[in-house]
């Protein structure tokens, strides 16, 4: 019987305070199977936490090496058509009546290192209606704002998919009383999948 695709990535003890995000600063690896290769992965994602921009990073927010831990955590692989972010609150705006859904074809990880631009949603709370949706540029090409009156715009998910999605969301921030969340999220073989969800740091008190 083949071995499951896992994925190895992080979870440290200083992550996602009000005054610093620790996100991206520890390694993760996605599709890993053999179990040698599962080995040699949490070896590598565990001495992350000492990578050059790791240590530099938590130096200038003031933490010393003694006050930082970091366990690996190992997930098997969800269905991937599409993967992306969602902010339960726009950060952009601070406008607590909407969310923001960012997405992209494949795995996330590229995304939420910044290294491509998705597609994006900005969605009505509390029920997931489409306010604008900006189209992910072409190679070459700028991107392209629609409002949802306007001309059809079509990207990796459907309006219905950012309802059902936006809801969903919604319920996990209710479960952490409310804290607005940033959630990674996949979706495949009809379902979703919440991957990860943290508070936004970035919000204005």
């Amino acid at each position: 019987m083949e071995s499951p695709k896992v994925a190895v990535r992080s979870s440290a003890t200083a992550e996602d305070l009000p005054g610093a995000s620790f996100a991206g600063q520890q390694e993760t690896y996605l599709n890993i199977q053999e179990e040698s290769a599962v080995f040699d992965a949490i070896k590598k994602c565990w001495a992350s936490l000492w990578a050059p921009r790791a240590v530099q990073y938590r130096s200038l927010q003031g933490f010393g090496e003694s006050e930082v831990a970091l366990a690996v955590v190992i997930q098997e692989m969800a269905p991937h058509e599409v993967s992306g972010v969602v902010f339960t609150v726009n950060p952009l705006s601070n406008d607590s009546s909407e969310l923001i859904i960012n997405a992209a074809h494949g795995v996330g990880e590229a995304l939420v290192q910044g290294e491509i631009v998705p597609d994006q949603w900005l969605a009505r709370r509390p029920d997931g209606a489409v306010l604008k949706f900006t189209l992910a540029p072409k190679k070459g090409q700028s991107s392209s704002p629609f409002i949802r009156t306007g001309s059809p715009a079509r990207g990796c998910l459907t309006s219905q998919l950012v309802r059902e999605l936006a809801c969903l969301c919604l319920r996990i921030e209710e479960h952490f009383d409310g804290v607005p969340q940033d959630i990674e999220w996949s979706y495949g073989l009809g379902e979703f999948y919440l991957l990860q969800s943290r508070p936004i740091t970035t919000l204005k008190a």
